[in-house]
């Protein structure tokens, strides 16, 4: 299960970014259902995905050093990784 909350949270962060992202774009805030939609049309949440698999024992790696154990990740309100650093470990910056 704390895996599962790990994943979520990342992947929570990897979503308000994008939202910001189209947001910028398009000079409004255009809301996550929208965000969702092209996360998963434009094929940033198979990305997404793909690049954690590969990279999960770096990312869990991360997770104990920043909050003790994976088991104890509390969630996208007190994740202390950045986004920049989470590209990094997903190898996703291009």
């Amino acid at each position: 299960m704390s895996k599962l909350k790990a994943y979520l949270t990342l992947q929570q962060k990897e979503l308000e970014e994008h939202k910001w992202y189209l947001s910028e774009n398009a000079g409004v805030d255009i809301g996550m259902h929208n965000t969702v939609q092209n996360w998963v049309s434009s094929g940033k949440a198979n990305e997404f995905s793909k690049n954690y698999e590969d990279n999960i024992e770096d990312i869990m790696k991360t997770c104990e050093q920043n909050c003790g154990y994976v088991d104890n990740c509390k969630g996208i309100g007190c994740c202390p990784m950045t986004n920049y650093y989470l590209h990094e470990l997903l190898d996703d910056y291009h």
